[in-house]
């Protein structure tokens, strides 16, 4: 782990101050600048009529939404597509349960990092996840699997169910939310 992001090689996210001390290895083609001003995501979904952020905000608060029609159906194409993509280059595709006990989550992070993120189920000892990859290495828990089994080649997707209080405070974030297809190899 490197800042509390997984799968970030320090080679690729080094110790910076901020964004200004990135440095650019490679480029592909040159940057297109267009010459208008880009809408924001929820701008374009509205004028689809394919977000309701109001009613959403009356039922849950800030930080979520109504996805309608050919949003709704857009988004669920991407999802299918990734999915589909990972099966074809012979991943297994699971849906993993979205509750873990507490001794997997810890196998994966601190406490204080799960205290932070994870939403806890009251009187209970589950926590809904925060990625699909928390319950996916918690399926192989306390299991010594066979050398000649490896690798597993598991891709999973499921709703992550994060605390992001800063994102929540906005009014018009779609997507923050982390939608979670992970792939294991």
């Amino acid at each position: 782990r490197h800042d509390g992001y997984p799968e970030h090689h320090r080679s690729v996210c080094a110790d910076r101050k901020d964004d200004s001390e990135n440095v650019e290895i490679e480029r592909f083609g040159e940057p297109v600048v267009p010459d208008f001003e880009i809408p924001y995501h929820t701008e374009i979904m509205e004028s689809f009529n394919g977000i309701d952020l109001d009613s959403a905000r009356k039922v849950a608060g800030n930080g979520f939404y109504y996805l309608m029609g050919d949003i709704a159906r857009l988004h669920s194409a991407v999802i299918a597509y990734a999915r589909d993509f990972m099966i074809n280059r012979g991943f297994t595709y699971c849906v993993p349960p979205f509750m873990i006990r507490s001794n997997v989550v810890t196998g994966v992070m601190s406490f204080a990092e799960m205290d932070s993120m994870m939403y806890k189920i009251e009187g209970e000892d589950l926590y809904l996840i925060g990625t699909s990859e928390h319950s996916m290495i918690g399926k192989f828990i306390d299991t010594m699997l066979d050398e000649a089994e490896l690798p597993k080649t598991l891709t999973s997707y499921s709703p992550c169910f994060r605390k992001k209080k800063v994102l929540m405070e906005s009014k018009n974030v779609v997507y923050t939310e982390s939608i979670s297809l992970k792939s294991r190899k």
